[in-house]
């Protein structure tokens, strides 16, 4: 009987490992699906650009986006290669001592 019990508690503790397990498993899937999908509104927030600007990248094809029942979605990767495509950067000019 005291055997009996003694595995019935080891699997009720293998159950809850399991269960905790998934739990962490589907908690991680939706934080990773919120760090790829943006909604509109974080999107003009991180920007710094209004919702006309918005809807103008939208319209012009810079920035793909994906649309559910009227609200928006952008992909955070779409962003990053908006921004990386219209990175301008020029070094500065190094003057040499002793030349005009």
């Amino acid at each position: 009987m005291k055997d009996y019990l003694n595995i019935q508690i080891k699997v009720l503790q293998e159950i809850q490992k399991v269960q905790a397990l998934l739990k962490q498993g589907h908690r991680s899937g939706l934080e990773q699906l919120q760090e790829q999908w943006l909604d509109g509104s974080d999107v003009q927030k991180a920007l710094n650009v209004s919702p006309r600007t918005l809807q103008g990248l939208r319209n012009s094809r810079a920035l793909p986006y994906s649309k559910i029942r009227g609200k928006i979605y952008y992909r955070s990767e779409d962003i990053e290669k908006l921004l990386e495509s219209n990175y301008n950067f020029k070094p500065a000019r190094i003057q040499r001592h002793g030349t005009r």
